[in-house]
């Protein structure tokens, strides 16, 4: 799944500072997460993500991007926690 996500984000290109590059990292530890072991949540949260960065990558972030990335790490922490306890 990494290497799939890798292909699909090579031609997104955000600032250096830009939030959306938190996405970034959320979705590549989605991937990670999925290359582990297979979890249908952990899918569906990857193809939010994915679909909250191609969105409109060419205009600046706003509020609304940083909302999602507080939504996004908030459950990939939940989703990971709940994935190491055995869920």
């Amino acid at each position: 799944m990494s290497a799939a996500l890798e292909a699909f984000l090579a031609d997104l290109r955000f600032p250096e500072h830009d939030i959306r590059q938190v996405l970034l990292a959320v979705a590549r530890k989605l991937a990670a997460a999925l290359d582990r072991r297979p979890n249908g949540a952990i899918a569906h949260e990857l193809g939010t993500v994915l679909n909250q960065l191609v969105e409109h990558p060419n205009e600046p972030a706003d509020q609304v991007d940083e909302l999602r990335v507080r939504r996004a790490v908030r459950r990939m922490q939940l989703m990971l926690a709940d994935v190491e306890r055995g869920g």
